[in-house]
């Protein structure tokens, strides 16, 4: 371990990684140390605020890993960068999402279920989904996420069809309702009818 160069000590950083190159123009703002080894020349120096994020964390490398020998404020930098970085990698990134009541209970319920905090639950059910979506290459656990929300559409259109037969069977006993109305008013004016003949008999008696 100790026979390790500055370089292989390094090698974790990827000065062609955009966003540690980034970190580290950012990170050397407030570290002197870091900027001097990426500007040793006064033109580098004079050129230093026109380069890259890229560029700057590349010549830096060049430059710092190029030493012949390593010493312990070498190897202690080393640890401090790289500890930097992962403080830096790892920072909690909070996102504000709206949940719908049913969505706001299931997750009420998996955080008490799983006696785990709901930022937990989220965090391992996306986390999940999206390890499960990469290895499945044929796209079935698209299919069956997407399944839930397919059979709610095919429940309620199968909900419609029996609403709109519904009504059609209503339509049915409606009109035989009014025939049976008319049949009704049909008999009641003939015995009406046959009323008013037997009280005129009676009358020419």
């Amino acid at each position: 371990m100790s026979n390790k160069s500055l370089k292989d000590r390094m090698n974790w950083f990827k000065p062609e990684d955009k966003k540690m190159a980034e970190w580290l123009r950012s990170y050397a703002k407030r570290h002197d140390w870091v900027g001097g080894y990426s500007e040793l020349t006064q033109e580098d120096k004079n050129r230093n605020k026109y380069q890259s994020n890229v560029e700057f964390a590349r010549s830096f490398i060049d430059y710092w890993t190029s030493k012949d020998s390593i010493n312990d404020d070498d190897k202690y930098k080393v640890n401090l960068l790289k500890s930097a970085w992962r403080s830096h990698n790892n920072k909690a990134q909070t996102s504000t999402f709206s949940l719908s009541k049913n969505a706001q209970k299931a997750l009420e319920y998996l955080s008490k279920r799983l006696q785990k905090p709901k930022t937990t639950v989220i965090n391992e059910l996306l986390t999940t989904t999206v390890d499960n979506i990469k290895r499945n290459s044929n796209r079935k656990h698209e299919s069956n996420l997407l399944a839930p929300i397919l059979e709610k559409e095919a429940t309620g259109i199968e909900l419609l069809i029996k609403e709109l037969d519904n009504i059609n069977e209503m339509r049915n006993k409606l009109d035989e309702m009014k025939e049976e109305c008319e049949r009704l008013q049909k008999e009641n004016a003939e015995l009406k009818s046959h009323e008013e003949h037997i009280d005129f008999l009676h009358i020419d008696k």
